[in-house]
């Protein structure tokens, strides 16, 4: 069938499972049949790009975010996952349609959050369910994110981070403490090789704390800068307001 379709924020993409071909695809936000009714259902759109080191350089239909594109798919179908999907069988270009870009303005273009006592955030430019802002945090300031599928669930994190923010000198001692478990072994074994040594306390006190993420079921993160003891990893450490931190690792 052809459809029209607005591409989501992230635009374009492809990936692979070890042995399998790649495959490029990309989200339609906003699409329809034809001239057919308007669905705001997500629809992620596939093209298999082959084996091979020149594999990329197949994806020749790799749209703008944001863009408005014409194609022809197979039927879509649900797949495991509940998404729907389809695979292209040929590509159009970039088209105008005011009524999908119209439908698909709010989604893209998210109006701000705003807390009574924790202010505005605003929408990443590329995930745009996620909303953000700069918060004083132990005399510097962090990044502080909300993540909700659904906006009304943005008030659910907001919640969750005032009592974060209601104390920092305990909440950075608990991921610390973390850390000092989870990682000080990893980092003598293995990442501290010629380096000075430092107490496990030291250790912890070396990582900075960049960011906190808060999802809308309750789960947070703490993301470290690693202070260059995993050199330029970053270091996470996740947890829950009512089970405190559970485990520390170590992210690329």
């Amino acid at each position: 069938m052809e459809i029209t379709g607005v591409v989501s924020a992230m635009g374009a993409g492809a990936g692979m499972r070890k042995g399998e071909p790649w495959i490029g695809s990309f989200h339609l936000i906003a699409w329809r049949q034809g001239d057919g009714a308007v669905t705001l259902e997500e629809l992620r759109v596939e093209q298999p790009l082959g084996h091979g080191d020149n594999a990329l350089d197949r994806w020749k239909n790799k749209p703008d975010p944001r863009s408005t594109v014409r194609l022809r798919v197979t039927v879509p179908e649900k797949n495991a996952t509940s998404w729907s999907t389809a695979q292209i069988v040929e590509y159009f270009g970039v088209v105008s349609d005011p009524a999908l870009e119209a439908a698909a303005d709010p989604i893209l273009y998210p109006p701000d959050f705003v807390d009574p006592d924790l202010g505005r955030f605003k929408a990443n430019d590329m995930l745009t369910d996620l909303f953000e802002k700069q918060h004083p945090w132990l005399g510097h300031d962090i990044g502080l994110s909300l993540s909700a599928m659904k906006r009304e669930d943005l008030s659910v994190g907001a919640q969750i981070a005032r009592q974060l923010l209601a104390d920092p000198v305990g909440w950075q001692a608990k991921a610390e403490m973390t850390i000092q478990r989870d990682l000080y072994a990893l980092w003598t074994d293995v990442w501290q090789q010629d380096r000075p040594d430092l107490s496990p306390i030291a250790f912890a006190k070396a990582m900075r704390l960049q960011s906190i993420s808060i999802e809308s079921d309750g789960s947070f993160t703490f993301w470290f800068d690693d202070g260059d003891l995993f050199w330029g990893h970053s270091v996470l450490v996740a947890g829950d307001l009512k089970n405190g931190f559970s485990d520390a690792e170590i992210a690329g």
